[in-house]
């Protein structure tokens, strides 16, 4: 008897008693809504409900085999997309988005005295997301583990045998993407298409990474200065770190990808060239923000903090609501390198290095972890006003010529977390079509959100209601461009003036925007041309 034949004979006597559960479950819930007297959209999502319990259980039981599992997956998928649909059509339409025009700050002052009616969606998820306040979650309850799935475990239990790039084929890969990696270090590089390139999934960070560091030979002169023990183990295990953390990226959520990860990397590359930050930002420090750009998202299940801390998933309890996702990110990167020394690259750093005209020796797996674990948890939006007031004081202090403020360790630091976060948000500083193509990622990825939300039967975030998203895409971009970026990258400019570049194309893009929301431009049709195109 062949394996086949074996799994149709296992499966058999347990679809029999499966058809049997899942009919009787159905049966129980219609003679529920039948006595209840309670409405037939209540009665269609006990049914549901009983039937996704019913094939939980089937799923969960030992004696299902392969083929079954598959079979019922793909059912609870659809079951899934019936039950979200059933809710969207039942709930009621919202009214428009206002527009109100405050500041963060003082919008944030109004929610917290209980001004809450006179703050739009839009504005709330502005100040939620960019600021430090407190969310409110009396509604919430905690998620099973079923519901919301840690990605440090997913991780763990995904195959540890990597598939890593060697150098002939990072260097095939490299004559494929020749006229693409041309533009490396500019800030139109197409991050995109690069991803696209034939062969080249699984290795993309491992190709941007070696593109970026390549041009001033920085891992050459780290070699030089004595930071390393061994150029050659350093290189291999950072190679093959890099291809680990490109398969730990969930490739079937829309936005928080390793194509993000990656082209925040590339962005964050544009901003260290320029000369402002070259000559401030030694080549150890470059190589650590490149590796602190390909790790920040790592694990992303498309779910932001405020759902993590609204449903107490098992990350949340972990990190005490606080920079969840962040605190995530960088404990599985570290993690994997603990586990296998194969992809522990910091190993390779010296313990006892004296640079020049020092008295004091540094330990550089100290300095570079903790390099690493500020900028990531940098990238948390909460910690967007602290960037941005840090911004503010930078540019008051090189106007009085403060050299000691502007230039000293700590503040390098910050202005280093400071960068990474731009380039993290930069989407609407990019070209146009670029731009578009990042939007409607980030929107289908909110968008989920809420779907999952209403699942559950709790508020659905600010940003993430499908049915008023659709019709008000313009006017929430406008308030981004407003609220966020432009206070962010107007000092960012004054310190560095390649930025210009970016404020030029943030402000065609505001324009952009104007003309869709004056036009009251649907989400179908405002991505359309960019897909043709």
């Amino acid at each position: 008897m062949n394996s086949s034949q074996q799994d149709a004979d296992t499966c058999d006597t347990p679809r029999r008693e499966e058809r049997e559960g899942l009919l009787s479950a159905a049966s129980q819930a219609e003679r529920a809504d039948s006595t209840s007297g309670s409405s037939p959209g209540d009665g269609i999502r006990g049914s549901l409900e009983a039937l996704r319990r019913s094939m939980q259980q089937v799923l969960d039981s030992w004696w299902t085999s392969r083929a079954c599992r598959r079979e019922m997956e793909e059912s609870l998928r659809r079951l899934r997309a019936i039950e979200v649909d059933l809710a969207q059509l039942q709930r009621p339409r919202r009214p428009s988005l206002e527009h109100e025009k405050s500041s963060l700050e003082e919008l944030r002052e109004e929610i917290q005295i209980g001004k809450t009616k006179s703050v739009s969606l839009s504005r709330r998820w502005l100040v939620e997301t960019f600021t430090e306040a407190n969310h409110e979650a009396p509604t919430s309850r905690r998620s099973s583990v079923s519901e919301v799935m840690s990605p440090r475990i997913s991780a763990r239990a995904a195959e540890e045998e990597s598939s890593v790039a060697k150098e002939p084929t990072l260097k095939h890969l490299e004559e494929e993407a020749a006229d693409l990696l041309e533009r490396a270090g500019m800030l139109d590089f197409n991050t995109v298409a690069c991803g696209e390139v034939p062969g080249m999934k699984g290795h993309l960070l491992q190709v941007l990474f070696k593109t970026a560091v390549k041009q001033d030979a920085l891992l050459e002169k780290l070699d030089q200065q004595g930071n390393l023990v061994s150029e050659v183990d350093f290189n291999q295990s950072l190679f093959t770190f890099l291809g680990r953390i490109e398969e730990m990226y969930c490739p079937q959520i829309p936005y928080h990808t390793a194509l993000h990860a990656a082209d925040v990397m590339m962005t964050t590359e544009w901003f260290l060239r320029a000369p402002t930050l070259a000559s401030e930002v030694s080549e150890l420090d470059h190589v650590m923000v490149l590796i602190a750009c390909a790790i920040h998202d790592v694990g992303h299940n498309g779910r932001n903090n405020l759902f993590h801390t609204k449903t107490m998933s098992p990350l949340a309890i972990t990190y005490n609501d606080k920079s969840v996702l962040e605190n995530m990110h960088v404990a599985s990167a570290f993690e994997v390198m603990q586990q296998d020394a194969q992809y522990n690259w910091l190993a390779h750093l010296q313990q006892n290095f004296l640079p020049e005209s020092a008295s004091k020796a540094v330990n550089l797996q100290q300095y570079i972890r903790r390099g690493i674990i500020d900028i990531v948890l940098g990238t948390d939006m909460a910690k967007h006003i602290q960037h941005q007031k840090f911004l503010a004081s930078r540019v008051a202090a090189v106007q009085n010529q403060n050299n000691a403020e502007a230039n000293g360790e700590t503040s390098k630091m910050e202005f280093l977390e400071a960068i990474m976060h731009a380039a993290d948000i930069s989407n609407p500083c990019k070209p146009r079509k670029m731009m578009l193509h990042w939007t409607q990622r980030v929107i289908e990825e909110f968008w989920a959100q809420g779907d999952e939300e209403m699942r559950l039967n709790i508020e659905v975030s600010p940003m993430c209601d499908r049915i008023t998203g659709e019709d008000s895409i313009p006017k929430q971009q406008l308030g981004f461009i407003d609220f966020v970026i432009t206070p962010y990258y107007t000092p960012l400019a004054e310190l560095i003036p390649e930025v210009k570049e970016a404020t030029k194309n943030m402000l065609d893009n505001r324009s952009f925007w104007l003309e869709k929301e004056s036009q009251q431009a649907h989400c179908s049709h405002l991505f359309k041309e960019n897909a043709e195109g």
